[in-house]
């Protein structure tokens, strides 16, 4: 009855209005993109709306694809180790009317890149500890690596959840 008394544009209005709210979220890449990354099985990172299908895409400088995989996850790591060199990635969700995919890209180091030597192995005994691990993600940091930094500060936030600054570098 109160949508019989509104004029006809504002009932328009309100239609719209309805429709934009059931709307699924906006896709964003949240990492790596432009960035050097030290993990040769890369962890993806991006932002979809809950229970929304997305189809990632790894292409490499020759345009081949390298992985590809469908996900309802906001993240995926490569199953398989990706050589050293530049790739592009791509989000798109999967529907009947898809929007427009987010493309991204990252380098994964070479062996013989200096920032491998200065940070070292990366597992072993050093790394047993939590102190070890918050200074390795420091180093990472340094070394201009901020996606994998980024992915270890997550860890360590996880287990330890009620630490305000490891939140903040877990952004």
């Amino acid at each position: 009855q109160a949508m019989a008394k509104m004029e006809p544009a504002q009932r328009e209005r309100m239609a719209l209005g309805a429709v934009v709210m059931r709307a699924s979220g906006p896709l964003r890449i949240v990492s790596p993109n432009d960035m050097d990354l030290l993990d040769t099985r890369p962890t993806l990172l991006w932002q979809a709306a809950d229970g929304q299908a997305v189809r990632i895409t790894i292409t490499g400088s020759n345009k081949a694809v390298a992985a590809q995989t469908v996900t309802t996850a906001n993240q995926w790591t490569v199953p398989a180790a990706l050589a050293a060199g530049d790739y592009a990635w791509r989000a798109e969700i999967v529907s009947d009317t898809p929007g427009a995919p987010r493309n991204g890209r990252f380098k994964v180091i070479a062996a013989d890149d200096p920032r491998r030597v200065r940070i070292g192995a990366p597992a072993g005994p050093q790394l047993e500890g939590f102190g070890p691990r918050v200074a390795r993600a420091m180093m990472l940091e340094n070394e201009d690596l901020p996606h994998d930094a980024l992915l270890m500060w997550r860890q360590l936030a996880a287990e330890r959840p009620e630490e305000e600054s490891l939140k903040q570098w877990a952004r």
